[in-house]
């Protein structure tokens, strides 16, 4: 992987995979179509997170969702866009392009239409899912505390401060950040 990876977000890391300049990857079952419509189409595969120091396999996980609002569920455009986008058709045109959906008619669908190198990914996230996942809190706070994560880890692994004081910068701040919102 290039060197300037460390300053990267997701984009930057996904693209860098996609064009063969990376060996590895931990990214989100959405990406997967961008993976097979480009130059590692035929290269690469799915696999469970490497083990940690204490053996547990875990996956960073979450979901976008959609929500409305009290005043927003007033309006019906708001509801009809909400309708539209957790529809059948739309879970249908999105599970096909690689992400997981989320009603199980659609899954049935999809793994019905699985080739044989789907079957197995599907197998996979099955797997992944039901025993490797790791889903953030639910706090509103929670992008400022990935946030603290992202640059003290950063930092950790450039070399720029050693691994005891990054704990600890994370375990303060975190404690701060969670006072703030209290």
């Amino acid at each position: 992987m290039p060197p300037e990876i460390v300053n990267w977000h997701y984009d930057e890391v996904h693209a860098c995979f996609r064009d063969g300049r990376a060996a590895m990857v931990c990214d989100w079952p959405g990406y997967y179509s961008a993976y097979r419509n480009s130059k590692i189409r035929d290269t690469f595969q799915v696999a469970r997170m490497p083990a940690g120091p204490s053996g547990s396999q875990r996956a960073y996980s979450g979901s976008h969702t959609f929500a409305l609002t009290r005043r927003g569920a007033a309006r019906p455009a708001a509801v009809e866009l909400l309708r539209f986008l957790t529809a059948r058709e739309q879970q249908l045109l999105e599970a096909r392009q690689g992400s997981v959906p989320t009603r199980p008619s659609v899954l049935a669908q999809i793994r019905s239409e699985a080739q044989s190198s789907e079957v197995e990914r599907w197998s996979l996230l099955d797997h992944v899912i039901a025993r490797d996942m790791l889903i953030p809190p639910r706090l509103s706070y929670y992008p400022e505390i990935e946030e603290i994560l992202w640059r003290t880890v950063q930092s950790a692994m450039t070399g720029a401060i050693p691994i005891n004081t990054a704990l600890q910068t994370m375990e303060h701040r975190i404690a701060e950040t969670h006072r703030h919102a209290a």
